[in-house]
């Protein structure tokens, strides 16, 4: 007897066998469950054993049923079923396909030259009439020509049963294109479980496009079959988007963020939207807080723009990376966009910088920088650096650094400057610390920069002119004094008496310093003469000074 692999719990039923002196009894098994699916083959066995004295020869086998069911013919295990000798036996074997639902009953016998036949045996089983349901899905319900789209279909097997050979199939009308569904086909969907196919449909051409699909299987498969539609629109649509707010923030502080979606493909788009997602802890993210204008927008033209904005406030310190898209109906879509913002913990520094007093050329002025720490976490290794756009010795800072400022604590640093040259000097200085982020890690905390000028260093006279730096490499600047406004000449004298550069500018009154280009003089002494004519008519010359260019 060979089991159906489609059966999980074997009934054997066993007939009374009449034993005669010369003929033998049959014995029906059959491999049933409670519950077969209409469709499901099954295989049904008769054994013959000749348990009499004389040989019994032209043995021949039956089976019938009551209920509907296609009956293959029987199939000996021996050939020697045409002669059965005394203690012999003989299996006989159908493959039976109930083909509806209801109780249904096989019966068989065995016949041979002999006294007797053996008495009928009956086996039987129930048969459901459905055993899978199948769902259609779709992912998307428009979609641009040339654009694929996934649709899946879903098998259940809900019959009690497993399903062999699952195969697909997909109709579609309308112009596209559609993949092999994957997997292709499925070697089984087990009883209680399910499979999912799917395919790509691509529109090839602008307008509606609808589609039917369902499954077979070994046996009938009562699937119920969904439809579906896809809008391919003519024109291929794209939405460009671009966010924007602040580069740096402190935890706690609130923000704008805006992101600006164009349509830049070649028709409307229906309902515009726009999501937006980060990877801090931050409150109105991800996706809320549209303003009212937006979200009143029901379309956007060909080249038209619309603004979302969210209300952002990041809660802890770190680096904060916002990714937002837009989409919309009629199949415009948008390509993700990333913002990187530099949020610091919630601290600050307030800077001022000063000079304690007025100097002059050669002699040293001092610098001081007041730090106080206005946030509400303490700073550690704070430092801080002074430059100038001028010529000048900073000296070092004292302190170098300060271990801790905690809130509200202030500090100061202090340099020393001397001025090379008699001239106004700008100084510029910016402290920077560290705070603790909360997941531990150091996040830089950084000072407004802080300027000043160096006052009371001698400005150039009515009639007195310099230029710095001396020597000079590719660019110097002139220094001079306005009386009033006015325009200005600068010519530049080789050693020779040639005249190498001209300068020309309108100024007001004040000092002033005009940049003078030097890398296309050649190395060597240079005399400069400042010449000003003043709105009022009158006009005065500085003096000749002489300057240095080296390469």
């Amino acid at each position: 007897m060979r089991a159906s692999s489609l059966i999980s719990r074997a009934v054997a039923l066993v007939g009374a066998m009449v034993m005669l002196p010369g003929w033998a009894g049959a014995t029906l098994t059959g491999t049933l469950t409670a519950t077969i699916a209409a469709g499901q083959p099954i295989q049904l066995s008769l054994l013959v054993t000749n348990s009499g004295l004389t040989d019994v020869t032209n043995v021949a086998a039956q089976a019938w049923t009551a209920g509907a069911a296609a009956i293959s013919a029987p199939t000996a295990s021996s050939t020697s079923y045409l002669t059965l000798y005394a203690g012999q036996d003989v299996t006989f074997a159908w493959t039976a396909t109930p083909s509806a639902a209801g109780a249904i009953t096989f019966t068989a016998s065995a016949t041979g030259d002999g006294p007797d036949s053996t008495t009928p045996d009956t086996a039987g089983g129930t048969v459901a009439a459905a055993n899978a349901v199948g769902q259609l899905t779709w992912s998307r319900t428009y979609a641009n020509v040339g654009q694929g789209t996934q649709v899946m279909l879903t098998v259940s097997s809900t019959g009690g049963a497993t399903l062999t050979n699952v195969i697909p199939q997909i109709s579609v009308l309308g112009p596209a294109a559609v993949s092999v569904p994957v997997p292709l086909t499925s070697a089984a969907v087990v009883a209680g479980q399910q499979k999912t196919f799917v395919w790509t449909i691509t529109a090839t051409g602008a307008g509606t496009i609808a589609y039917t699909a369902n499954a077979s299987a070994d046996g009938p498969v009562v699937t119920v079959l969904n439809n579906g539609s896809l809008s391919a629109s003519a024109s291929p649509l794209a939405a460009k988007a671009f966010l924007a707010t602040p580069g740096a923030l402190w935890a706690g502080q609130t923000t704008v963020l805006s992101m600006t979606v164009s349509n830049v493909g070649g028709a409307a788009v229906g309902n515009p939207s726009a999501r937006v997602w980060g990877n801090l802890k931050a409150t109105g993210l991800p996706g809320a807080g549209f303003s009212a204008s937006a979200k009143a927008v029901t379309s956007l033209g060909v080249n038209a723009t619309v603004v979302f904005t969210w209300t952002i406030t990041p809660s802890v310190a770190g680096l904060l990376t916002i990714t937002g898209t837009p989409s919309g109906d009629g199949g415009s879509y948008g390509s993700a966009v990333s913002l990187t913002v530099t949020v610091y913990a919630a601290t600050a520094m307030r800077a001022r910088l000063g000079c304690e007093k007025p100097g002059v050329a050669g002699a040293p002025v001092q610098f001081l920088m007041s730090l106080t720490n206005t946030g509400a976490m303490t700073i550690v290794n704070l430092t801080a650096a002074l430059w100038s756009d001028s010529v000048a010795a900073v000296g070092a800072s004292t302190p170098a650094t300060v271990a801790t400022l905690v809130p509200g604590a202030q500090t100061s640093f202090v340099w020393t400057v001397t001025a090379s040259d008699a001239r106004a000097m700008n100084f510029y200085a910016v402290a920077n610390g560290f705070t603790t982020s909360a997941t531990g890690a150091g996040v830089a905390a950084a000072s407004n920069v802080a300027a000043t000028t160096l006052a009371g260093i001698p400005a150039p006279g009515a009639k007195a002119a310099f230029v710095y730096p001396s020597p000079a490499r590719d660019a110097a600047n002139v220094a001079y004094t306005m009386a009033e406004a006015g325009k200005v000449t600068i010519r530049v004298y080789s050693e020779i008496g040639d005249l190498v550069a001209t300068v020309e500018e309108v100024k007001t009154a004040g000092v002033w310093s005009s940049p003078l280009t030097t890398s296309g003089l050649a190395p060597g002494v240079y005399y400069l003469l400042v010449e000003k004519k003043y709105d009022s008519g009158t006009s005065e010359k500085a003096g000749m000074k002489k300057f240095v260019v080296v390469h």
